[in-house]
């Protein structure tokens, strides 16, 4: 019973074992130990599963060879010889049933590696031989028998060349005569020793070192450049095959201890052949690991080079010397690194820029596009938390940008935060990092010796002056406005002139590639990827809710104020309504209701009968909520031009739009529905916007849909 026990354990335990892989250091272990021949004895002891009607000490003796097959060493052919003794316990019994039994096994079996040591596998065979009873009768008694075998092998191998094992078999045994007392099946447990031809591949005299390593370049690196490192090379080496046979299945890696999980596969190369060199350019997946070092680490990492040569797996490894500097450090060969730092998931920063956007959420900003007011929001918040502008004594940029080879250091924006001052190329990352945390898109400007951010307002370039009268004060990118920054002059100016010196930079220097660049974050981002953060709070201190509310209107109001100035100086010196008739749509969008109002009425002096200014003064009602005005003075209007055969599709498409608008804020859905159908027939792309108004004939007499920021449209805003 304990040997079947046994028996059981064993093999589930080989079971389980033989599903691990055959592999170590990339290398199959099967394929790197194989032998030509091997040699072995085995002693065993048996048990059947049915009694053979008394109690027999039974065992067994054999000699085997094992040939593995070249190609597949796993599979390895066995002949056995064998030798099995069956010694009766029973007195009465003693010396008549005891017999021997002489037997040929053969068949296959299958060997797996698990490392130089142990090993595991299997067996099944079939074969034939002779029982032999010497004293059943006056004469020696034999006849032929069938066996089959079936059995497991745990191996141990101390040295190459000799190894033991333990072997779990099954047999079944039938004989070919009337005689079948001892058929059946039977269980034994062996041991073997074998001896095994061959050359160890690991000693010294058998190494492979058909690979020679020459030229390697492996420069200073950075943990910043993580992302950058996993897809470009970082370095190379030359590989050159010394042998007089092709080196096969050439597979290069780098490993560096510690930083990565897995050697970084460089190349693989089908054939190398005798003499031939070739350079293979090295890559790097670092792990987050990588982000905790600090100042300047010295590495020794490994060139890892596994191949084959005349049918033999073998492998090649150089240490290589480098300095890793920490997530910190660049070197400006490449603008577009500084991306890296540019950290949108720190969750630190996003909630600094969102509790900024909280306190100036409902202070005056009409008309203004979100994106400017989170720029504005976001300077004046570093202005009251007193973020200053320091250039860095140790490697300040104009120094480093001349030359690409110095290595620089970039603060991450929370660490600028953190020290309350920063250098250019620290506070871009940190004003670029604060915008795209709430969405808004982002880039870096560098000129000689200095780098700005620079985002996008998402105003399209045809409505220039709804940021600036100059259109010269943005830079149209793809069909949309972005406003650089200056923002090294904070705590010294105010948004609006950082806002103009940052585009007198970008003019000074025009679009030169040799002397600046204009660089996306999210361009950059795709080949610098952000570097890793160990999320903490920083503690800060976000400053005075209502001074930053006050410095943020004060900015709003110069902002407003020079576009409608502007505006107006221009339709003063033209005079013509038209012009006045801009300036009124431009002040009534930033909530200047009374100059807008002056505006529309200045162009109904100078032409009565200006159909857009009318309908404006209608819209304006609209938008400071006096919807039964709106609906008195945009019905006339509506009337008129029906019976108008000359009225503009658009003026009339206005209109209705209005008063669908005003009879909506009444909570006069029928009304407000017809004039919709009226504006969606002659206009149906314009009515798109305002379709939450129809929706109404969806609903059980409310609201079917918020205005979701719909804008109240102006005659004459083309």
């Amino acid at each position: 019973m304990i040997t079947r026990r046994l028996a059981v354990a064993v093999i589930l335990t080989a079971m389980t074992a033989m599903s691990l892989p055959a592999q170590a250091g990339g290398r199959d272990l099967d394929l790197y130990y194989r032998f030509p021949l091997s040699l072995g004895a085995r002693y065993e002891s048996v048990n059947p599963y049915a009694a053979y009607g008394a109690q027999f000490n039974v065992y067994g003796m054999g000699a085997m060879v094992i040939v593995p097959v070249p190609r597949a060493p796993r599979i390895q052919p066995f002949l056995e010889a064998t030798v099995t003794r069956f010694n009766a316990q029973d007195p009465e019994e003693a010396g008549r049933w005891d017999h021997s039994r002489f037997g040929v096994l053969a068949g296959p079996s299958w060997m797996r590696r698990l490392s130089r040591e142990f090993e595991i596998g299997g067996l099944v065979g079939a074969g034939g031989g002779l029982t032999v009873f010497p004293d059943l009768v006056e004469e020696p008694v034999g006849y032929a028998t069938f066996s089959a075998a079936t059995g497991i092998k745990l191996g141990l191998n101390p040295t190459y060349n000799f190894s033991v094992a333990i072997e779990p078999r099954l047999v079944y045994q039938s004989a070919m005569a009337e005689l079948d007392r001892f058929d059946g099946i039977s269980f034994s447990i062996g041991l073997s020793a074998h001896v095994r031809l061959g050359e160890d591949p690991d000693s010294a005299a058998n190494a492979i070192r058909a690979l020679r390593f020459s030229n390697v370049d492996v420069p200073d690196l950075f943990a910043a450049m993580q992302s950058y490192y996993a897809s470009n090379p970082f370095g190379s080496v030359v590989l050159e095959n010394t042998e007089r046979t092709t080196a096969e299945e050439v597979v290069v890696s780098f490993f560096q201890p510690g930083l990565m999980d897995t050697p970084t596969v460089a190349a693989e190369i089908g054939e190398l052949r005798p003499g031939e060199p070739v350079t293979v350019p090295l890559k790097a997946v670092y792990n987050s690991s990588v982000f905790d070092l600090e100042g300047i680490t010295p590495l020794s990492g490994e060139i890892i080079v596994s191949y084959s040569l005349r049918g033999r797996p073998a492998e090649q490894r150089q240490t290589v010397g480098y300095d890793l500097h920490d997530k910190t450090a660049l070197t400006w060969d490449d603008d577009r690194k500084l991306a890296a730092f540019i950290t949108p998931a720190d969750s630190a920063i996003r909630n600094y820029q969102s509790a900024l956007l909280r306190y100036t959420r409902d202070a005056a900003g009409d008309g203004i596009p979100e994106a400017m007011r989170a720029a504005i929001t976001a300077y004046v918040g570093l202005e009251e938390l007193g973020i200053a502008y320091q250039a860095d004594p140790t490697s300040p940029f104009v120094a480093v940008q001349q030359d690409v080879y110095a290595v620089d250091s970039v603060n991450l924006a929370r660490d600028t935060l953190r020290r309350m001052s920063g250098d250019c190329d620290d506070l871009t990352v940190l004003f670029a990092t604060m915008l795209e945390t709430v969405g808004v898109e982002t880039g870096f400007i560098t000129v000689p010796g200095h780098v700005y951010p620079v985002f996008n307002t998402g105003v399209p370039a045809s409505q220039f002056d709804l940021l600036h009268p100059e259109r010269s004060m943005t830079i149209n990118v793809d069909g949309e406005l972005w406003v650089p920054v200056e923002v090294t002059l904070l705590g010294s100016a105010d948004f609006r002139s950082a806002w103009r010196r940052g585009i007198e930079l970008y003019l000074e220097y025009g679009s030169d590639p040799e002397v600046s660049g204009f660089y996306r974050t999210a361009d950059a981002r795709s080949i610098f990827r952000p570097v890793g953060l160990r999320q903490t709070d920083l503690g800060l201190q976000y400053g005075d809710d209502g001074d930053i509310r006050r410095r943020y209107a004060q900015q709003i109001t110069l902002m407003v104020d020079t576009v409608l100035d502007s505006l107006e100086a221009r339709a003063v010196e033209r005079n013509r309504s038209r012009d006045y008739n801009r300036l009124g749509i431009a002040a009534a969008r930033k909530g200047r209701f009374s100059r807008a109002e002056e505006g529309f009425r200045a162009a109904l002096r100078l032409d009565a009968n200006y159909v857009d200014a009318q309908i404006n003064l209608g819209a304006l009602q609209l938008a400071r909520g006096r919807y039964t005005l709106a609906i008195l003075t945009l019905q006339d209007l509506a009337v008129r031009l029906g019976r108008d055969e000359s009225a503009s599709p658009r003026s009339r498409t206005t209109v209705y739009l209005n008063l669908a608008r005003a009879h909506y804020e009444l909570d006069e859905f029928e009304p407000a529905a017809e004039y919709f159908e009226l504006a969606h027939g002659i206009d149906p792309e314009r009515a798109a916007a305002h379709s939450f108004i129809a929706a109404v004939q969806d609903s059980d007499g409310g609201r079917a849909a918020q205005v979701s920021g719909a804008a109240i449209p102006f005659a004459g805003d083309e």
